[in-house]
């Protein structure tokens, strides 16, 4: 067969005519198919086809066990965000979901009212919420994971030491809330020390992100939910308005025999000069896959 521009893409998808996986062989007859389209539509040189492959490379090498550089391309191409929508489509009134985005790691679990700021000074905060179903009923026992940057703009694994600090796990309680303390997080570049970083720079693109908290909440029978907070949008800065409710409510479980809102209390002097944030999240229920 005389191979050319006309006939290569049929050529290439003749070789995969055999595949026995259905889900693979669709994946990989969609990427050949729009891949040469536009190697056909762009005719790159080879000189820019080898800086391609260098790219990609060089993205490679970047990543280890505390960095995922190709997440953060997916990232900035605007393939995570499709892929979250396509897979999160919403049935009922679900809280949004994002991407887990390249900062994730695994943290310690830690009680409800603690705070994750270890090893950080900054404006303090507190956060709080509930965690329930979309038809509103409370769930108890459920994982709450949250990491954050710092007042300085890093995350704990983009500094050196393997220092654990502004993440962990808390579990919602009997009446579905969680409340923990940390630091108001700062705005920040996306890591621009990578091939990642050259392209935004190439593409005169700034890479800058808006303050905002991760979490990560599950729940048995229901779907994962991964989504983040700007805080920029949500803080609640009536300090007095905030302290009457709490204390409202710790009287009213005074009351009913429950004692303390939270496991640890709220120290007194943290809550006069913190920022309060609630945020509730609404689970759906775990549905069968489509395939």
């Amino acid at each position: 067969m005389d191979f050319n521009e006309k006939n290569a893409t049929n050529a290439v998808l003749d070789s995969f005519s055999k595949i026995k996986d259905k889900r693979l062989k669709q994946i990989m007859n969609s990427i050949i198919t729009h891949l040469h389209e536009v190697v056909k539509e762009v005719e790159p040189t080879e000189d820019e086809w080898m800086k391609a492959i260098m790219f990609l490379t060089k993205t490679g090498q970047k990543c280890d066990d505390r960095r995922q550089e190709f997440i953060l391309l997916s990232d900035v191409l605007g393939v995570s965000m499709l892929l979250d929508a396509i897979n999160n489509r919403k049935t009922k009134d679900e809280t949004e979901t994002t991407v887990l985005g390249p900062f994730h790691a695994p943290s310690s679990t830690m009680s409800n009212g603690e705070n994750i700021a270890k090893n950080v000074v900054g404006d303090d905060c507190i956060v709080s919420g509930n965690v329930f179903d979309v038809n509103k009923n409370l769930i108890a026992g459920a994982s709450i994971e949250v990491w954050q940057s710092g007042p300085d703009g890093l995350y704990d694994v983009q500094k050196e030491g393997e220092v654990v600090d502004l993440r962990a796990t808390f579990i919602s309680l009997e009446d579905g809330s969680y409340l923990f303390r940390t630091v108001k997080p700062q705005f920040y570049p996306i890591p621009v020390d990578g091939p990642v970083g050259d392209l935004l720079n190439n593409l005169d693109r700034h890479p800058y992100r808006p303050a905002h908290i991760h979490f990560m909440v599950k729940a048995d029978g229901y779907k994962d939910l991964v989504t983040h907070v700007h805080l920029f949008k949500r803080l609640k800065i009536d300090r007095e308005r905030e302290r009457e409710r709490w204390k409202e409510k710790r009287r009213t479980q005074a009351r009913k025999g429950k004692g303390r809102l939270v496991p640890n209390g709220l120290p007194s002097a943290f809550a006069r000069r913190a920022i309060f944030t609630i945020e509730h999240f609404r689970l759906g229920r775990m549905r069968a896959s489509n395939r």
